[in-house]
């Protein structure tokens, strides 16, 4: 199908949705996050809609208000940190933390959360003779491995990369380096945003090399001072939860826990519009290829292991309900700012952000805009097989072939 006539199917169910907005709204009754005071305050009118289709065109729609405005992207980090454990320490990655479907919901208590810690197998500190010498080097970066390979029976993996406790280890297994988590806390009421944005530095760079055009030097993409200090005021949850990994040895006394906590928080307050995050989207769909840069960005396989990941725990407990109505050939990532990144490997993307949220904690408009897409069979359900082909042609192609990057936006009215 012609680059036009998508387009034109995109604008059709963009119009379909906001004209449905209220009902939609009244129906799933949708609303702002409310237990993060700055997302709380969002403007619950915000809708607008990126799109691409694999090259270096993308489409946006709404207002541009609402393309201008951005949004803090939340979970969405989560992603994208899941890509860099991956890369920077693999097997790590894989002891701490299964791909497995959970039922958990997106803001679960941490007393349902560690549960699953709660085991009937005993704590390694009741073997200390297993533990010990492993214990002595657990914050050495090349054998923080060695203190996990000891006895599988001792340890159970948190369930994936997208429930807190999950990410949280994530976020550990993604530091190159893990003494930095040794350092103090930063002072969040006597604090910059540029100490905020280099907390979330190494998730900046990577979404910045995503979304960077050929035309600009670097994609400007930093965080929100106010809402990092507004998910701190509440964030005893993730405390808790870090303390439970800490008695249960999934991470070493010498990490400093306020600090690892705020390197999460830093992730979650990244702060992107619509633009961004759609071209963040292609680099994604074309399996780590930035086709504007002609650089790969990430390796295929990891990023086809994280995509699959998310399309089993994208959306938490309400996953399978997505894809029911979203069809099964996308892979999606929620946030509570009100973001879904939507990816079809080989074919494009989708990125909606709308604000309130139904009671599975993910965007009802956005939802609503996948269930519409895939009504009109904009994007087409492919075998791994078709993917991987699709994906690998894109990467092959020569450069001389690779079109100038444009940008195509249109109100939610007209093109």
């Amino acid at each position: 199908m012609p680059f036009s006539d998508k387009i034109k199917q995109i604008e059709e169910s963009f119009q379909e949705v906001q004209d449905k907005k209220s009902q939609i709204i009244v129906k799933t009754k949708a609303k702002n996050a409310d237990y993060i005071a700055r997302l709380a305050d969002q403007d619950p009118d915000i809708f607008t809609t990126g799109v691409t289709f694999g090259d270096n065109e993308i489409g946006i729609f709404g207002s541009q208000e609402h393309q201008a405005t951005k949004v803090t992207i939340q979970s969405v980090s989560k992603f994208f940190t899941d890509l860099l454990a991956s890369q920077n320490n693999p097997q790590l990655l894989d002891r701490l933390v299964a791909r497995e479907k959970t039922d958990l919901r997106f803001n679960a208590h941490a007393s349902r959360l560690s549960s699953a810690l709660n085991r009937e197998n005993p704590l390694l500190s009741d073997y200390p003779n297993k533990a010990s010498s492993a214990l002595k080097s657990f914050v050495d970066v090349d054998r923080r491995l060695d203190y996990w390979l000891k006895d599988d029976t001792y340890f159970d993996k948190a369930a994936n990369p997208s429930v807190n406790y999950g990410a949280i280890l994530t976020v550990y297994a993604s530091l190159p380096d893990p003494s930095v988590l040794e350092l103090p806390p930063l002072d969040p009421y006597n604090t910059t945003q540029e100490d905020v944005d280099q907390l979330a530095q190494p998730v900046i760079d990577l979404l910045s090399s995503m979304a960077k055009t050929r035309h600009e030097s670097q994609a400007k993409i930093c965080t929100d001072l106010q809402t990092f200090i507004s998910e701190l005021e509440g964030a005893e949850n993730n405390r808790r939860l870090i303390e439970q990994m800490k008695k249960h040895r999934l991470l070493p006394e010498s990490v400093n826990s306020e600090r690892l906590l705020q390197m999460y928080t830093a992730n979650c307050s990244i702060y992107m519009d619509v633009n961004q995050l759609t071209r963040a989207a292609a680099t994604l769909a074309n399996r780590g290829l930035n086709r504007s840069t002609q650089k790969m960005v990430m390796e295929p396989r990891i990023v086809d292991k994280a995509l699959q990941t998310i399309k089993h725990t994208g959306l938490y407990n309400g996953t399978d309900g997505f894809h029911a109505v979203a069809g099964e050939e996308v892979c999606a990532k929620s946030g509570v700012g009100g973001v879904i990144l939507g990816i079809y490997p080989g074919q494009g993307a989708l990125v909606t952000i709308s604000p309130p949220l139904d009671e599975k904690g993910n965007s009802a408009i956005g939802a609503a805009m996948f269930e519409c897409v895939h009504k009109k069979k904009v994007f087409q359900p492919s075998t791994p097989r078709e993917l991987y082909e699709t994906a690998s042609m894109l990467q092959s192609t020569d450069s001389a072939a690779y079109q100038q990057s444009s940008t195509f936006t249109a109100s939610h009215s007209s093109i």
